[in-house]
């Protein structure tokens, strides 16, 4: 994918905290909303003043291009991201994007669609924090039409977040929580043979812990399942200049090293090493 990011200064129009620990942030913007696709973040700077000097990515949550709006999903963990969620309604915030490769592939006219098999199932499953790019991937999907379920996974009810916004996109949407608090007990990953078990014709999008997307990515394998998978690295640059996110590409034996900012985030199940 040609990169059309570009430095911009977009305006932060509402704050809504979905939990105590996670904002959601609408920006204002004519540029991002235009170009991008699901799968891709923004790079942006937590305060106007130099600290901290480094950029923070977060993946765009949503998307409305007729309205020019974008949301991310901010999780309060550090410096960055408390002086981020503390950033006041119609403030101008410095960011670059969209950055990286999303949920699609290049044909060879040179055009982009999803990858897809006809009349399947699409099986989003996350975990955590792994669901902020996942709502404006099950966007694009409902409005072709096609079958969405999520399978979701925390550690306790107190951290399940965005079930109302994907069952308005008409997405079924199912929790499992590690302390059986809500939904099943027990980690997401347990709640996919069920799926697998009704219908073989299953995609599947993954995002979350390391643990999670290893356990995806063997079970995709395995059954023969088209499977993408989205990276979550701390990055320094954001374009893949500085090569601090990298990941392994092949096998266990013979790999390469690719950059998640700039050759993913999004990768196929089956050329990811996950360790």
């Amino acid at each position: 994918m040609v990169s059309q990011a570009r430095l911009v200064s977009s305006t932060l129009i509402k704050k809504n905290w979905m939990t105590d620990e996670v904002v959601r942030l609408t920006f204002s913007d004519p540029h991002i909303p235009a170009l991008a696709v699901p799968g891709q973040f923004v790079f942006l700077r937590p305060s106007p003043l130099n600290y901290p000097l480094l950029r923070r990515p977060y993946s765009l949550f949503d998307v409305d291009e007729e309205k020019g709006v974008f949301d991310l999903l901010v999780k309060v963990v550090g410096v960055g991201s408390r002086i981020l969620s503390q950033r006041s309604e119609r403030e101008m915030v410095d960011l670059i994007g969209p950055l990286g490769n999303g949920f699609f592939l290049s044909d060879n006219s040179g055009q982009r669609e999803l990858l897809t098999w006809s009349d399947s199932k699409h099986l989003i499953v996350a975990g955590g924090m792994g669901i902020a790019p996942m709502h404006f991937l099950a966007r694009r999907l409902k409005e072709r039409g096609e079958e969405v379920v999520v399978l979701f996974g925390a550690v306790s009810r107190n951290e399940v977040l965005c079930s109302s916004e994907f069952q308005e996109l008409g997405a079924l949407f199912v929790v499992s929580t590690e302390d059986g608090s809500l939904g099943k007990m027990g980690k997401v990953s347990s709640l996919i043979p069920e799926y697998l078990s009704r219908d073989k014709r299953i995609q599947i999008y993954a995002c979350g812990p390391r643990g999670l997307l290893k356990e995806v990515v063997e079970l995709s394998r395995r059954e023969g399942l088209l499977c993408q998978v989205s990276l979550e690295e701390r990055m320094a640059c954001g374009l893949g200049a500085c090569r601090s996110c990298v990941c392994k590409v092949g096998t266990e034996s013979q790999f390469e090293y690719k950059r998640v900012c700039r050759d993913g985030p999004v990768f196929r199940a089956e050329e990811l090493v996950v360790e």
